[in-house]
């Protein structure tokens, strides 16, 4: 039996949103955005999943197991490949902004910028300066979020859905799957608010842009490897983390050591001016001359 509009929307009202970036299990655990980040900053990862086909579909399933591994077990295969394909198009939108601003080169390099400038590239995209060191390997040249992808642009990965709509949203899959065609990209002015998730649900096992249809320019790649084992990704996200935590330290280090020069530079020239007080005053100096010559400096 079709599905009527109504029941439809009763399906809709019964999913219970569950953002990206405040799904973690424990209290600091990771995250889902945090697992899917990490994934991406790995060598080799996100070529895998650029590549399209069964690499992507691997590197999907790789995404999956890990977030299982933080008992995160609301995300969807579906849900995670369409994810990964909204963080693109906010890099691509992002990236586009700063080649129309001609501070492509500045901004990846981390000159100072203009802020406004700064603003407008984190509301495309939150995550562009960790994306950056990865995705900047491909190339983007000349497309925009609609020319990189004809897939479904839908998300459904925020929801989980109760057990009693579950049947009836499948019901209602099956009914379309062979009338479901890609809808129309949103323009770069909507990519600003890819964070906003929509709320059209895909299936926990899709594929549907596992296909050949939906897959990128292979040859924009311009480094195609394969996915490391588990515990390489582990121990290289690890070390990632050791070097930014020991980056820390030393830039709070440096901060400290100039603050103590400088705490010393003044007591060196509050003695060196009392002391010269001093001589003045044995010379029988006028007090209120060697306070107009030599005032005692504010601690």
């Amino acid at each position: 039996m079709k599905q009527t509009a109504p029941a439809s929307r009763e399906a809709t009202k019964s999913k219970r949103l569950i953002p990206w970036d405040s799904d973690n299990s424990e209290p600091n655990g990771l995250t889902s955005m945090r697992v899917l980040l990490h994934w991406i900053r790995v060598s080799g990862n996100y070529a895998s999943w650029h590549k399209g086909g069964k690499d992507r579909v691997g590197a999907v399933k790789t995404i999956y197991a890990a977030l299982a591994r933080h008992r995160i077990t609301h995300r969807s295969v579906g849900a995670i490949d369409t994810k990964i394909k909204a963080i693109v198009k906010q890099f691509v939108a992002a990236l586009k902004l700063l080649t129309e601003e001609g501070l492509l080169s500045d901004y990846l390099d981390q000159e100072d910028s203009d802020g406004r400038v700064e603003r407008r590239v984190l509301k495309r995209c939150p995550y562009y300066r960790l994306l950056a060191p990865v995705l900047s390997k491909f190339s983007f040249h000349g497309k925009t979020p609609k020319d990189w992808t004809t897939c479904d642009d839908s998300e459904d990965s925020d929801y989980v859905e109760q057990e009693a709509s579950t049947a009836v949203t499948k019901r209602k899959r099956k009914g379309e799957s062979d009338e479901r065609r890609p809808i129309k990209q949103r323009t770069l002015d909507a990519i600003a608010d890819l964070n906003e998730h929509d709320q059209t649900e895909e299936g926990p096992n899709s594929q549907s842009c596992a296909g050949q249809s939906c897959d990128p320019d292979a040859a924009a790649c311009t480094e195609i490897v394969t996915i490391p084992r588990q515990d390489e990704q582990e121990e290289e996200v690890d070390g990632q983390e050791c070097e930014l935590q020991i980056e820390r330290y030393r830039v709070a280090a440096e901060k400290h050591r100039f603050e103590m020069e400088e705490r010393r530079r003044e007591m060196t020239m509050r003695a060196d001016t009392m002391l010269t007080r001093q001589v003045l005053k044995s010379r029988r100096v006028a007090k209120e001359e060697i306070d107009q010559v030599l005032p005692i400096p504010k601690v």
